[in-house]
């Protein structure tokens, strides 16, 4: 899997690799207006102003850091857009994957003239064309495509009800009960993501402080049998780096000296652990699987306990739990992408794992501009984290589409994202 220009025609980058310089094609936004590269300037600049947690992806550009310390102005950030279809950016070092960067959503361009609210100008295929409560209409640009009516409803029950009357023509979300029997009628469609489901531990609890408890409870698990049980399309994962998309092998070989001087954990008394999942009959059924598996092989008592997203966001924020089962999906394709955020003081580190090594071996290649090299310190730094396991990787996820069979054009992102830009509705007799 390899980057492709999007909104740009062309990137010129510096001798130096400081200065990237980017050709906007001619887009339009819907209401006919071209996209400038002052429209990129501004946005980006609305980030670093903001207090989203996105903003640490401009940290390398020049003048940023500054600006957040209080001791720069915007003004000297690194960002010029010399006309309207030229934007050029200047790093405050050579980063190797400040081009992946700019692949993700916290480097989409905003209307710099827009008066409606956020969202119904676009540049994009398709305009916002009405919204209301559990419906969207999508609005073509170009004359002859289909309208798209996206129907905002998380009742699985009733996205299989419609999906079988035809009511419905794409759904991405497929309730887990009717999965088996929409994917032998051939409605099923699989897409790779670059994202990694997981299971992982409350690091600041002082009974899991030690790598060696931690892998005492890994050691219970049989991962197969956890996809097994849950009737699952993806397969047991021992990275948690998706490395196929990037053609590498996986880093869970690699063996480091400190890793032999591990003592062997005294037998422990039985204690209680609560493992928190997202309220999803999938996840409930792995949840209730690696109850019993740890249950059965340790002296330690397991309370399942499923909740809504945001409480378990919560949860996990005040500590309130020992094992959490959840995932990560990144934000652009680079393995930094699934392995900075185990950093010791990442934002998104909720887990309190700390390592010197490993944000050594981070911070390295960061700044690492061979390639092969970069691979190698990404490696590392994945082995040293399954090393500690701070987390027990379990499936790489895979975006399941249903799709009635006169759908055609759609294309998914490694990121989940689907694209309308090409679908089209065809009789189903047609070749």
């Amino acid at each position: 899997t390899q980057l492709v220009l999007g909104a740009a025609e062309s990137v010129q980058v510096a001798e130096d690799n400081h200065e990237f310089t980017f050709r906007l094609k001619d887009n339009r936004w819907s209401d006919g207006t071209p996209v400038t590269a002052g429209d990129f300037k501004q946005a980006w600049l609305r980030v670093i102003r903001s207090d989203s947690r996105q903003k640490t992806k401009f940290a390398w550009i020049q003048g940023v850091e500054s600006f957040w310390e209080g001791t720069g102005s915007p003004e000297a950030i690194g960002l010029e857009a010399i006309d309207d279809r030229t934007l050029q950016v200047r790093l405050k070092q050579p980063y190797p994957m400040f081009l992946s960067l700019t692949s993700s959503i916290a480097y989409l361009p905003l209307p710099q003239h827009a008066k409606e609210p956020l969202g119904f100008v676009t540049n994009g295929a398709y305009s916002l064309a009405s919204v209301e409560a559990k419906r969207v209409v999508l609005q073509p640009k170009e004359a002859g495509k289909p309208m798209v009516q996206v129907t905002l409803n998380g009742d699985g029950e009733w996205i299989a009800r419609q999906f079988r009357e035809q009511a419905v023509d794409v759904a991405d979300g497929i309730p887990h009960k009717h999965f088996q029997a929409f994917q032998e009628q051939g409605f099923v469609h699989l897409v790779k993501e670059y994202g990694t489901a997981f299971l992982f531990f409350n690091c600041r609890n002082e009974r899991l402080q030690t790598a060696a408890v931690r892998k005492e409870i890994k050691s219970a698990l049989d991962l197969e049998a956890i996809v097994t049980a849950a009737q699952m399309y993806e397969k047991p994962m021992r990275s948690l780096v998706p490395w196929d998309f990037h053609q590498a092998a996986e880093a869970t070989d690699i063996v480091f000296p400190s890793e032999k001087q591990e003592k062997p954990v005294a037998k422990r008394t039985p204690n209680g652990l609560r493992l928190l999942c997202i309220k999803l009959e999938l996840y409930e059924i792995m949840a209730h699987q690696i109850k019993r598996q740890i249950e059965g092989a340790s002296g330690y008592q397991v309370e399942v306990v499923p909740c809504e997203f945001e409480d378990l966001m919560e949860r996990v924020r005040q500590g309130e739990y020992e094992l959490a089962l959840q995932g990560w999906i990144g934000d652009y394709l680079d393995p930094m992408s699934m392995l900075e955020i185990w950093t010791s003081d990442h934002p998104y580190n909720l887990s309190g794992y700390a390592s010197e090594e490993f944000d050594q071996r981070i911070l390295q290649s960061h700044v690492e501009q061979d390639s092969e090299r970069r691979t190698v310190l990404l490696q590392q730094a994945e082995a040293l984290l399954l090393r500690d396991a701070p987390l027990i990787p379990i499936y790489q996820y895979m975006q399941p589409l249903l799709k009635q069979k006169g759908i055609k054009g759609i294309a998914c992102s490694p990121f989940g994202l689907l694209d309308f830009s090409s679908i089209c509705k065809q009789p189903v007799n047609t070749p």
